[in-house]
């Protein structure tokens, strides 16, 4: 998968990694709308945050998708509540980072200093809105849409060592609501259907690194994935090389941010 994302911001501060606590208790939070613009090539993703990433038809199991460009628009939120004695942090809400690469999960979760440590939090995440192919194999007709929706967990470790490294885990639990991968190909057997089951597993580990000079940021992230799923045709593991560049600017922000993933399939469990 190939994407670049181009957003420009309104209101406050715009970081990738943990928002600061804050040093008063209380309520605090914002909301931050933003319109920019995509790219994307993908033959299963059909819509994010209600937009089409890909095409209806294909013609071919075996044809490259095309490019996909679309205005975007998204609303980044947090509502949270600050114990500035203990520097803990309770909230609700979704994080940018996770927004520009299509993890549009909403998050419950707490905060905690740990001094010259960095900061920990930790969060349970709520489905997100994203819509797949019901069947991604069809060719020359068009193809219907489903929900993908995914609960879990997140935990992250922000400010290691008082750096600006930042490491975050999440283990999820995916659900297709209507998932009928291969019914359109009558060849296959209802045994071989089986192992193109997209439910299951999804385990990921990432590292960045925010490197600041002014009002810019830049920041390179690797990202290493194990989808655990119920097809064992559709089993993979793979990586992701992201690279975001902020201008934090007064009153507009601007976000760019690109990626490329590779994920590899176990060849020994063919359908």
């Amino acid at each position: 998968i190939v994407v670049l994302t181009v957003v420009l911001l309104a209101g406050a501060s715009v970081a990738l990694a943990l928002d600061p606590i804050p040093k008063q208790s209380g309520f605090s939070g914002f909301i931050q709308p933003g319109a920019g613009y995509l790219s994307l090539e993908s033959n299963t993703v059909a819509k994010v945050l209600n937009f089409d990433l890909s095409d209806k038809r294909i013609n071919g199991l075996n044809d490259e998708p095309d490019g996909q460009s679309t205005a975007i628009f998204t609303v980044p939120y947090k509502l949270a509540y600050t114990f500035a004695g203990t520097r803990t942090e309770v909230f609700l809400g979704t994080e940018l980072g996770d927004m520009l690469s299509f993890d549009t999960a909403q998050q419950l979760g707490v905060k905690q200093e740990i001094g010259s440590l960095g900061v920990l939090q930790a969060g349970l995440l709520f489905s997100g809105i994203v819509r797949v192919w019901k069947d991604p194999f069809k060719t020359g007709e068009d193809r219907d849409d489903t929900s993908r929706q995914n609960m879990g967990g997140q935990l992250v470790w922000d400010k290691i060592l008082g750096s600006n490294l930042e490491f975050e885990y999440s283990l999820r639990k995916v659900d297709i609501g209507d998932e009928k991968s291969g019914d359109s190909l009558a060849s296959l057997t209802e045994n071989q259907r089986g192992r193109l089951d997209r439910n299951g597993t999804v385990h990921r580990a990432s590292l960045g690194y925010g490197f600041k000079f002014g009002k810019h940021t830049l920041t390179p992230q690797i990202t290493f994935f194990s989808e655990d799923l119920d097809g064992e045709a559709m089993t993979n593991t793979g990586g992701d090389l992201q690279l975001t560049y902020i201008y934090d600017g007064d009153p507009i922000s601007l976000v760019l941010n690109g990626f490329v993933g590779q994920a590899d399939y176990d060849k020994s469990n063919p359908v």
